[in-house]
């Protein structure tokens, strides 16, 4: 049919010239497949309406419906409190990831949310990671990533800092045992 004529063309080509188009489904018989693997959204919600970014958690959710254990390793990532808010109306997901980047809260607003919420990953750029703010953090017992470090030696400077890990266009396991 037209449908599968359509998933056919999008899923033959590469993305720049590496990576392989696929889909929902595919990842999620992906993880079903392989029960060490966890899904991280990142749906940029914040270029869409309400409505829509509720749309896409609700297809999210529908389509797990014949694999409800799917959810636990699904890592929703919120952008502002009401985005949390929002998604809970169509499922409390356990692992909720609050990136900060793009939220006006104060240092005080996300201490006061995560502890309520008990959000367990906060992610931040450097420059947002004060001492403070971190150790505040770490006494809550949230788990703190900083984006997006490629620099081994400023890792492992942050890492004696409180930080828990890192997003990298570039460091692979095998960097971090080298040295």
């Amino acid at each position: 049919d037209g449908l599968s004529d359509t998933y056919a063309v999008f899923s033959s080509g590469k993305i720049r010239d590496r990576f392989t188009p696929t889909s929902l489904q595919a990842i999620l018989q992906f993880m079903s497949e392989n029960t060490d693997s966890y899904l991280v959204t990142d749906t940029k919600s914040f270029e869409y309406t309400t409505e829509q970014m509720l749309t896409q958690f609700k297809v999210l959710y529908d389509s797990t419906i014949f694999m409800p254990s799917l959810r636990d390793r699904i890592i929703i990532q919120i952008y502002n409190q009401d985005m949390y808010y929002k998604i809970n109306e169509i499922y409390k997901y356990p692992n909720i990831l609050y990136t900060l980047y793009l939220t006006p809260d104060s240092e005080k607003q996300v201490l006061e949310f995560v502890k309520k919420e008990r959000i367990p990953v906060v992610v931040m750029p450097p420059e947002r990671a004060n001492e403070a703010f971190v150790n505040n953090l770490n006494k809550l017992g949230v788990r703190i990533y900083l984006h997006t470090l490629n620099d081994l030696s400023d890792v492992k400077n942050w890492m004696t800092k409180g930080i828990w890990g890192v997003y990298t266009d570039s460091l692979l396991p095998n960097d971090f045992m080298t040295q």
